[in-house]
């Protein structure tokens, strides 16, 4: 794994965690659930940022791909018998703080302790505590092709794999 330092983002994947980190900061909670197009206008305002839609979607499922963020979908049961899309539940995943930490972002350290204090709390509510340590838990390709291995052993499946 690389170190924080040198993981590659570009400007507008940056300026997303970061108002990620103001908007979650501004709620005052461990979450925060903006709507796409408010993040456009505040990535517009604060960071003169202009970006389409699908490319903020596209940087959001990147950063959860990549464990920075954990994203909850949310529905409502609307009165006519259909579902209607409320905003995701969007929070920090220990890795995309201590990321912003260590380009020192303002306000992600206390955000970073605050996070840390939640965890502490057992709270099962999103995120949950095992999410927050699945997405810190980074395996190499050799230690991945070596469980699936010791999987296929325990399973019969392979006798033995060179």
């Amino acid at each position: 794994m690389a170190s924080l330092q040198t993981l590659p983002l570009n400007n507008s994947k940056l300026a997303v965690l970061i108002t990620f980190l103001k908007v979650i900061q501004a709620g005052k909670k461990h979450y925060a659930t903006p709507r796409i197009s408010h993040l456009l206008d505040l990535l517009g305002t604060y960071h003169k940022i202009t970006i389409q839609k699908s490319w903020a979607y596209d940087i959001i499922h990147q950063m959860v791909q990549d464990g920075f963020l954990l994203r909850k979908r949310r529905w409502r049961h609307g009165g006519d018998g259909k579902f209607d899309g409320l905003p995701s539940m969007v929070s920090f995943t220990f890795l995309g703080l201590r990321y912003l930490v260590s380009k020192s972002i303002e306000g992600a350290r206390e955000m970073l302790k605050a996070l840390e204090e939640w965890y502490k709390k057992k709270d099962n509510r999103f995120p949950a505590p095992a999410q927050l340590e699945a997405a810190e838990a980074w395996l190499s390709p050799e230690e991945n092709r070596e469980r699936i291995k010791n999987l296929l052993k325990s399973l019969g499946v392979v006798k033995a794999l060179t």
